[in-house]
C-alpha cells in the first residue's frame, strides 16, 4: 500500500472494530488468496476523515488508498458496497428507504431506475 493508504488506517484506528482475513467481501470474491477486512465504527470522525481521503467512490483503490469501501447496517447487512476498480457501486434498500431517497434527492432515479 502507498503511504496515502497507511495513513487512512492510521487515522482510522482508533474507531476500528475489527480486522480479519476474508476471501470474499460484498461484492467481491477473490479467485485466489486472501484479503484483510477492516470494519470500523461510523461516525463524525470516520465520515471526515474519508472524506478528506477520497474524491469519489471509486478512488477506493490499492495502492493509493484501502480497497471498495462498504457501509453496513447494525444488522450486518450492507447498505452501500463499492467495486472501485470495477468503477461499479450500490445500494442495498427496502422500498420503503428508496422512496425517501427518491423524495428527498429525485435526481437519484437515474441511479435507481423508475422500478
Amino acid at each position: 500500500m502507498a503511504e496515502s493508504a497507511t495513513k487512512v488506517l492510521s487515522e482510522l484506528e482508533p474507531c476500528l472494530l475489527q480486522e480479519r482475513t476474508v476471501s470474499e467481501w460484498p461484492g467481491t470474491k477473490l479467485l485466489s488468496g486472501t484479503a484483510m477486512l477492516r470494519e470500523y465504527t461510523l461516525s463524525q470522525a470516520t465520515v471526515t476523515i474519508l472524506g478528506r481521503a477520497a474524491q469519489g467512490l471509486y478512488d477506493w483503490c490499492q495502492p493509493s488508498r484501502p480497497e471498495d469501501l462498504v457501509l453496513w447496517r447494525a444488522s450486518n447487512v450492507p447498505w452501500l458496497v463499492t467495486i472501485a476498480h470495477e468503477r461499479d457501486a450500490y445500494f442495498e434498500v427496502a422500498p420503503a428507504e428508496r422512496e425517501a431517497l427518491l423524495r428527498a434527492m429525485p435526481s437519484l432515479m437515474t441511479v435507481f431506475g423508475a422500478g
